[in-house]
């Protein structure tokens, strides 16, 4: 029963995300949740810099949203394969506004206690999410 309930507070966490409502997340997150990502500078600590996190995302795409492919879970944690969609509408690091729309699948790994959220690894392809955006220019013929 507790891998379901984990299953679904993981899908409470996405369904805020595409709903752009972040006080959804205290109900899931906990208040000293970790986030590991690449590059290091997506380290989080914190709901209030997850949150943060989440919204200038939302500025770069503003029309961003999730889907699960599907979730696995085990114990206390649950690995998460998803696709993203979103239009670059904002500055990503140096790169200006494209216009362009990236869909990409990225896998996260959430570890769970007390049915919330206490740690995020988040990973996922940035040089094929730059070549869509129109940022790098790569020759997928050789």
């Amino acid at each position: 029963m507790k891998i379901e309930t984990n299953k679904a507070v993981v899908r409470q966490f996405i369904k805020a995300i595409n709903q752009q409502d972040f006080t959804q997340l205290d109900a899931v997150v906990s208040s000293e949740v970790v986030r590991h990502g690449s590059p290091p500078e997506t380290y989080l600590k914190g709901l209030a810099e997850l949150k943060e996190f989440l919204r200038g995302e939302l500025e770069i795409f503003p029309d961003a949203y999730e889907t699960i492919h599907f979730l696995i879970a085990e114990g206390e944690m649950v690995a998460a394969y998803l696709g993203f969609r979103g239009t670059q509408r904002g500055k990503l690091g140096p790169f200006s506004p494209s216009g362009k729309t990236l869909e990409t699948d990225f896998m996260c790994i959430f570890r769970l206690k007390q049915a919330r959220i206490v740690e995020v690894w988040a990973l996922w392809d940035r040089l094929n999410a730059l070549n869509q955006l129109g940022h790098l220019a790569i020759n997928e013929s050789t």
